[in-house]
């Protein structure tokens, strides 16, 4: 595999795109001062996540490994996947890969985050055996750690690896989302998950360092954001938001910086690449959905060399070219249907002091990517007579005024079979009431996003919007 120059690009640098074959996922790559390329794979379709409780093993079947002319790596079994490290140089020359299907030491389930310490050493991040494996150059074992649980060393899905130049390792945690700092030995030292004055981590995604030993993390999907922070998690700066205008990020993805503290954000559903000083602001972009070699279907991860290249992994040939050609792509915007996801449950235990009550309820949120509307659904259960519906600034247990009515000029149907209501509609700029009159709808999907807002139902037996619940980021998001 041979890695393209890209001469036309308005940047100062030379962007190398990776295009991996239909059957590899490159999940995450880590560049050496020798300019060597590490990069790993895994095809979790069959496989078990760290979260379940069930018997890994019996989905466990160890492949080989040839070593000769023609073959470097593990052969493919019964159980498609790739589930090893691969080592390039700086040409794309394939030079060695290693590890097996499987649960023990050398060996992955979901490879994912990787990243290369001062003395060569790689560590690899195991997103479904929930742990961080050490190997030297050669890709001999050394050390791992690790377990599934939120503790101290624990994890539910570690994603992305970093080190600083005191070698000390950081891992990000989608699914149980912080920071966690290690020594290269694997011993804990420090973590965090969030600070006072801004929003909880929903889904952060890749890490890295800069030479002064800050650590930035992509808080994607919902935060749409990249935060900065001492090497201690004291926070110092952060910036992005939803959207596709510069600075703005629909999933942002992969991270990394360069030696004179620039950062670079994987732009993912925006198909794109944004360079930012390490105060965040933004300098440029490049990218767009395509083939061509400045082009991409779906960027997930970067790195940069010690000569300031810049190399980007593109997993869109496993996610969309099943059976189509890379062409067939070209020009769709499919991101335009990407929306935000929020969701809560309704009942009377929300209140303080809870209220004992048959009436129950679930609320899920939509937000288009153009902010244009919020969309809404209520299934009430346990009542059919719903006096009002709203949505307020606060928290569970607190009294807070109503920003946005859900009953007004909706489409209210009666479920059948059942005592219960099925509520739906949207809420635009114009019909933002309280605090939020006069605002944009952006402001009232940042406090929708920031966990500020709770939903309240009146009945004639609760007249005082008892039945209610917070409304959080869902964990799952359309376009995923």
């Amino acid at each position: 595999m041979k890695i393209p120059k890209l001469e036309n690009l308005n940047i100062n640098l030379e962007l190398v795109v990776i295009v991996m074959s239909l059957t590899l996922v490159l999940s995450g790559l880590s560049i050496l001062s020798s300019q060597s390329i590490y990069s790993q794979t895994s095809e979790d379709a069959k496989s078990l996540n760290c979260k379940d409780n069930k018997d890994q093993s019996l989905y466990i079947r160890n492949v080989l490994v040839e070593n000769n002319s023609d073959t470097v790596g593990p052969i493919i079994d019964d159980l498609p996947g790739f589930h090893y490290v691969k080592k390039f140089d700086s040409n794309g020359t394939l030079i060695s890969a290693w590890g097996t299907k499987g649960t023990g030491p050398g060996q992955f389930l979901h490879a994912h985050g990787i990243t290369v310490d001062s003395n060569a050493n790689v560590y690899v991040s195991d997103a479904e055996k929930c742990n961080i494996q050490k190997f030297d150059s050669e890709g001999n074992f050394i050390t791992m750690w690790g377990s599934k649980g939120t503790g101290e060393g624990q994890f539910i899905k570690p994603w992305g690896v970093a080190v600083d130049s005191n070698d000390n390792v950081y891992t990000s945690d989608q699914d149980n989302p912080e920071v966690q700092k290690f020594d290269n030995d694997g011993k804990f030292l420090t973590k965090w998950n969030s600070y006072s004055f801004d929003r909880l981590f929903v889904h952060l995604h890749d890490i890295t360092t800069d030479s002064s030993d800050s650590v930035y993390v992509t808080d994607g999907r919902n935060n749409s954001r990249v935060a900065k922070f001492d090497n201690q998690g004291n926070f110092i700066t952060q910036w992005g938001a939803f959207g596709s205008g510069n600075g703005r990020f629909i999933e942002d993805h992969g991270i990394a910086t360069d030696k004179s503290g620039n950062v670079y954000v994987v732009d993912t559903r925006n198909v794109r690449i944004q360079k930012f000083n390490n105060e965040g602001e933004f300098v440029t972009k490049w990218g767009s959905l395509g083939c061509s070699d400045n082009q991409f279907l779906i960027p997930h991860d970067i790195a940069l060399d010690s000569s300031g290249n810049v190399y980007v992994s593109d997993s869109g040939n496993v996610h969309f070219l099943a059976g189509d050609t890379c062409q067939s792509f070209e020009g769709k915007n499919w991101t335009s249907s990407i929306r935000k996801i929020y969701d809560s449950t309704l009942s009377g235990h929300k209140q303080v002091p809870p209220v004992e009550t048959n009436v129950t309820g679930q609320i899920s949120i939509t937000v288009p990517r153009s902010e244009s509307e919020i969309e809404y659904k209520i299934n009430i259960i346990g009542t059919s007579n719903i006096t009002s519906a709203y949505m307020h600034m606060g928290k569970d247990g607190e009294n807070g005024k109503a920003v946005a009515d859900l009953l007004k000029d909706s489409k209210k149907n009666k479920m059948e079979n059942q005592t219960g209501v099925v509520i739906r509609g949207a809420v635009l700029d114009s019909e933002l009431l309280g605090a939020m009159n006069g605002k944009s709808l952006h402001d009232l999907i940042n406090a929708i996003t920031d966990g500020q807002t709770y939903v309240s139902i009146n009945t004639p037996t609760h007249p005082k919007g008892e039945i209610r619940g917070q409304v959080e980021v869902a964990t799952k998001s359309l376009g995923e």
